[in-house]
């Protein structure tokens, strides 16, 4: 993709997860099946089921490289996950590679295969926004974020069709 893309995919991740150096409750409030426990969430809002998932040290906190890096790992995986979801349903533009992205970023790289995305897909790639925007409603993505998050995916929405 091109870089002002990725950059502009980045930025507002840091903008809408933060970056924190202690691990959290994630929002989602769902337990992680590998471990028991609730999904933990740290860095720039990178959970416990992401393979990127850094390990708290001693202090109960990650360094700033180990962000970094969970990071980049992260970001690079969703975005690789968006543009494929972009490209697969012809909506190959910045507005729809933001949008799959961060829908892969909070949702896991293979949300475009989950039942509660489907419906969204399907009817984004019929072009009509307002459609769209309801069937989106229905997605965890939408379920779990605060309503400037979801602001955020309607304008990015608007801009992908």
């Amino acid at each position: 993709v091109p870089t002002t893309w990725m950059m502009g995919f980045r930025n507002n991740l840091v903008r809408s997860e933060g970056v924190r150096d202690k691990p959290y409750t994630d929002l989602s409030d769902k337990i992680d099946p590998n471990t028991g426990e609730k999904i933990k969430t740290v860095g720039v809002g990178v959970s416990s089921h992401n393979k990127w998932f850094p390990r708290a040290g001693p202090n109960g906190r990650v360094t700033a490289e180990q962000v970094n890096y969970s990071f980049v790992g992260a970001s690079n995986d969703a975005a690789v996950a968006g543009a494929r979801t972009a490209a697969s349903i012809e909506k190959w533009n910045q507005g729809s590679f933001q949008l799959f992205s961060e829908i892969a970023y909070q949702s896991g790289t293979g949300f475009a295969n989950l039942s509660s995305y489907k419906r969204f897909l399907s009817v984004y790639k019929t072009g009509d926004v307002a459609k769209a925007k309801e069937a989106f409603k229905e997605t965890p993505a939408y379920k779990h974020s605060a309503e400037s998050r979801r602001k955020q995916y309607f304008a990015m929405i608007d801009a992908g069709i």
